[in-house]
């Protein structure tokens, strides 16, 4: 068959087609992945793609897994031979399952004149052995290929917008009239090292112990929660749904819980009678609420760009 589409100038990325079929059907399904090739298609056809030692059980559901678009060639081979195809078209079908509704993801490709199977009747079929089923073919992945790239690109999209947000913003939006910006990083990072060692202090208080092991622990979580806490202009412009709103919650989680250690912390080191009055209760609020803003000023003023 000759090549379907002039499509040699067509956009990456590639779409990665896995092609499923007998091994009665090795003529037609060459055929078919020397299209997909000349069309410009990343195709997974076993033969050309198992080398000499690999375990080919895992390397076809591997493959099965990572690709775009399955094809499922039928034929009176395919569909009455039991075996390893079989197999594979289920597992084939379970990777469907996994897919967003609506997703083209399986096609089945009749290679000639067969019934198409009951378990995979739900999708559309082309007839891949008639004169306009290539050009069918083709259009359809086309269309899939279309919709991965405009993903991408809206992916691409929305990471120039956070960097465009995220990189240098700070600095500009939020302190344009600093004059001695490097003595208001050193008071910063003063406040930030003493935020972490009433920080550590507060979570031993809370643990109960002075053991070494939790003088550990404590340590390397209050670490964990500075360094989170240091994260926060690229936490608030994290733009993806998905991860976005969860980090932004963790992110609240992270700062109560280092307002809650920072005041047992201040409270130990700075209150020496047992009932403080209220003016010195409102001075330890405040003070501890200062310290415990100084790692998120901190990454506000340098513009910290490292997730």
């Amino acid at each position: 068959m000759k090549e379907l589409i002039d499509n040699e100038n067509i956009i990456s990325p590639l779409l990665k087609v896995f092609i499923c079929h007998s091994s009665e059907d090795n003529v037609e399904a060459r055929n078919l992945s020397t299209i997909l090739r000349k069309n410009n298609f990343e195709s997974w056809l076993d033969e050309e793609k198992l080398l000499p030692g690999q375990d080919w059980n895992l390397e076809i559901k591997k493959a099965l897994r990572s690709s775009d678009i399955i094809l499922i060639c039928l034929s009176d081979n395919s569909i009455n031979k039991k075996g390893y195809i079989q197999k594979e078209i289920k597992f084939a079908l379970d990777v469907a399952e996994e897919q967003p509704e609506g997703t083209t993801f399986i096609i089945p490709v009749k290679l000639n004149k067969c019934r198409v199977p009951d378990f995979l009747q739900k999708w559309h079929y082309v007839n891949f052995f008639e004169d306009k089923g290539g050009d069918r073919l083709l259009l359809s992945l086309l269309k899939k290929q279309a919709s991965k790239v405009e993903k991408k690109e809206k992916t691409k999209d929305n990471n120039n917008m956070y960097i465009k947000h995220s990189k240098n913003k700070p600095v500009n939006e939020f302190i344009p009239h600093v004059q001695n910006l490097q003595f208001l990083i050193l008071i910063i990072g003063i406040a930030s090292m003493w935020n972490g060692f009433t920080a550590v202090f507060g979570t031993i208080s809370m643990m109960k112990s002075d053991g070494t092991p939790q003088l550990i622990a404590s340590a390397l979580l209050a670490t964990i929660i500075l360094g989170f806490l240091y994260n926060t202009p690229n936490i608030y412009y994290y733009t993806y749904d998905i991860v976005g709103v969860p980090l932004k919650l963790l992110w609240i989680c992270a700062f109560t819980y280092n307002l809650t250690t920072s005041y047992m912390g201040n409270s130990a080191f700075l209150i020496t009678n047992t009932n403080p009055d209220q003016i010195q209760q409102f001075i330890l609020i405040g003070l501890t609420f200062l310290v415990s803003s100084s790692p998120i000023l901190l990454s506000l003023i340098t513009g910290t760009d490292t997730i």
